[in-house]
């Protein structure tokens, strides 16, 4: 038996695995969305990139500028959202790789 419930995006079943996307196209299981979330932070060695949630960093750099450089190539063949951190850590710009998968039309 399924259960519905209505939110401000419309009627939904109460499974936990499911979140909303688009209006328009209903609602997606998380195990669909295969976008991984990554971050470039500041820290007193430099610049590093960590996948969201890790301990360790994933690459290292003494500017942000190279760090971005080393992303893009790092980013090559997957489908991930990269979240750039000011040096205070206030998130300045975020970037999905590939340029396709952004789920959203903007300009930026």
């Amino acid at each position: 038996m399924r259960f519905y419930s209505c939110t401000p995006l419309g009627w939904r079943t109460s499974f936990q695995n499911l979140r909303p996307v688009e209006r328009s196209t209903g609602y997606t299981t998380t195990e669909d969305a295969a976008m991984e979330n990554y971050h470039i932070v500041s820290t007193e060695a430099g610049w590093e990139l960590r996948k969201e949630g890790a301990a360790r960093a994933l690459t290292k750099a003494g500017t942000k500028d190279e760090l971005l450089k080393i992303t893009g190539t790092f980013m090559e063949g997957k489908t991930a959202s990269v979240k750039i951190h000011k040096k205070d850590g206030v998130i300045q710009e975020e970037r999905t790789y590939p340029r396709a998968a952004d789920p959203r039309e903007t300009k930026g």
